[in-house]
Formats: C-alpha cells, sequence, structure tokens
C-alpha cells in the first residue's frame, strides 16, 4: 500500500534536546514535551506508527478470514475488522 509517507522505520531521538521522531536521519516531527514523561510516550506511538500499520495491514486478512470461523462467537470478528479498517482509514487518508 502507497502511504505518501516516509518510509519507516522511524525512531525516537531526544539526546540533542527536543523529542525528535526521525527516520534515515530526517526529521519526521518535534514531540512538545510534557510533564510525567508523557512527551516520550507520544513520540514512541509515533515512531512506532509505521510498524503498526504494517501490522494492522497483514492482521486485516486473518481477522476477515475468522468472520467465517465458527469458533468465534457471531460479529465480533467483524466488529474487530471494522476497528482494523477504520485505523487504516484515518492512517492513509487525506482528513
Amino acid at each position: 500500500m502507497n502511504t505518501n509517507t516516509t518510509p519507516g522505520p522511524w525512531s525516537l531521538d531526544a539526546s540533542t534536546g527536543p523529542i525528535r521522531v526521525i527516520a534515515k536521519g530526517v526529521v519526521i516531527c518535534d514531540v512538545a514535551p510534557h510533564r510525567g514523561g508523557v512527551g516520550m510516550a507520544n513520540g514512541r506511538q509515533i515512531a512506532a506508527s509505521p510498524a503498526m500499520l504494517d501490522a494492522l495491514l497483514a492482521a486485516l486478512s486473518f481477522v476477515e478470514d475468522a468472520e467465517q470461523d465458527p469458533g468465534y462467537r457471531p460479529g465480533y470478528a467483524a466488529s474487530i475488522a471494522r476497528e482494523i479498517r477504520a485505523a487504516i482509514k484515518s492512517a492513509t487518508e487525506e482528513p
């Protein structure tokens, strides 16, 4: 899938002052610092987003297959598949 973003992996760098998310030396964004480590936590989530999107894309077909599996409660896998599709859409489409 072409997401029109800087390819991962992205990483977190706080060694030079601001909390930065970087990919291959390119700054993706600076993350505002917050008390209690919230800025670092936000940065970790941002840095993990390419890997999370890849995981969601990979998981979707398995969850869709599970919709037909009688071992799952009716509607459960379909509900999870909708959530995965919504997350993928949120990450890949213009607002």
